[in-house]
């Protein structure tokens, strides 16, 4: 009997414990009730609004498309140039602009051109930005102005270049440079590049040593281009291979090997099988400035010896070797110059 009011004793204590769990769990005491609750944190559908930039601060990029500027902030805006200009967090007055013929642009939230050739992209948008203000479009608008694509200072590249083009002088630089980005020069190529550069009083032509430019260039060897230049570079002038040999023919003078006696024999493959070359009466017949024709006599078989020296030829010179026991006049054999590139054109050579 005892056991079962102990039994009894223990529920009603477990029952007053659950009911009052109960209470604690469906209401709170007023002090707690008091303290406000914290809010529901943001679903992921939910958007919030960005924080205000700070002053002064520009953002790098104002558009998701937009690319690196083609040229920093101190670069000369010129006529031709592609501008793009953003007016951050005002997407509807974002433009891209070129610079027309006069310099100036005309953007179509504006009424007037504003003149941009000559001028920095950091000081255009100094414009644009009072412009806006001025027209009540804006009141303190942030403005960004970038070259997307500099027109405004070509140079042309062409001659003996593997790709001749046009190449826009966003910074200065310099000949050297230039013929590299055109792909270096042909197997053409002569001695000497031409460079045309404009003035105000006319253009200046002005020639230029390949060789001198490939060695080692002081400064004047490689002039600084700003864009309006044109570069030549002039193909190679030929000399000529005739008579005695394996294979005569016509041979560019190139800037990098001088052309020499022995180079002529060798890039004719050496003399003639079919018929003993007379090594000891060739003659080097060469045009002098004034029209004249000067035949100079040259005696391989000492230089083949090493009992002369091997003899430099400059373009437009015919080294003529004669057939052994047939030794005659060059005039009766070539005629003229142009007879001479007529009967070996089919033997030219690139090398």
């Amino acid at each position: 009997m005892k056991a079962l009011h102990g039994t009894a004793a223990l529920a009603l204590v477990l029952a007053f414990v659950a009911g009052v769990s109960a209470q604690d769990n469906n209401s709170a005491p007023p002090e707690l009730q008091a303290l406000p609750s914290r809010p529901p944190a943001p679903t992921a559908t939910e958007s919030l609004t960005p924080l205000p930039l700070p002053a002064g601060d520009v953002p790098e990029t104002m558009s998701p498309d937009l690319t690196p500027p083609a040229v920093p902030d101190n670069y000369l805006i010129g006529r031709n140039d592609l501008l793009a200009i953003f007016v951050y967090q005002m997407p509807e007055l974002t433009s891209q602009v070129r610079v027309n013929s006069d310099g100036y642009i005309e953007l179509p939230f504006l009424r007037r051109p504003l003149p941009a050739s000559g001028v920095t992209p950091l000081a255009l948008r100094g414009v644009v930005a009072k412009e806006l203000v001025a027209e009540g479009l804006a009141r303190d608008p942030v403005v960004r102005v970038m070259v997307r694509q500099v027109e405004s200072r070509p140079i042309v590249v062409a001659g003996a270049v593997r790709y001749p083009e046009v190449i826009q002088a966003a910074r200065p630089m310099r000949l050297l440079e230039v013929l590299s980005r055109a792909g270096g020069l042909e197997n053409s190529a002569g001695t000497t590049v031409m460079l045309t550069t404009p003035s105000p009083s006319g253009s200046v032509t002005q020639e230029f040593s390949i060789q001198r430019l490939l060695d080692d260039p002081a400064p004047g060897d490689d002039p600084l281009l700003v864009g309006g230049e044109t570069v030549r570079v002039i193909p190679a002038r030929l000399v000529y291979a005739v008579g005695a040999f394996e294979k005569p023919g016509a041979f560019p003078v190139v800037a990098t090997e001088p052309m020499t006696v022995l180079r002529v024999i060798a890039l004719a493959q050496g003399f003639s099988t079919s018929a003993p070359a007379s090594k000891g009466h060739a003659e080097i017949i060469r045009t002098a400035p004034d029209g004249s024709r000067q035949e100079l006599p040259v005696n391989i078989d000492k230089i083949l010896k090493h009992k002369a020296p091997d003899q430099a030829l400059v373009a437009g010179d015919v080294l003529y070797v004669p057939e052994d026991g047939a030794h005659k006049v060059m005039t009766a054999a070539l005629g003229d110059l142009s007879a001479a590139a007529t009967l070996i054109v089919g033997y030219r050579v690139k090398f």
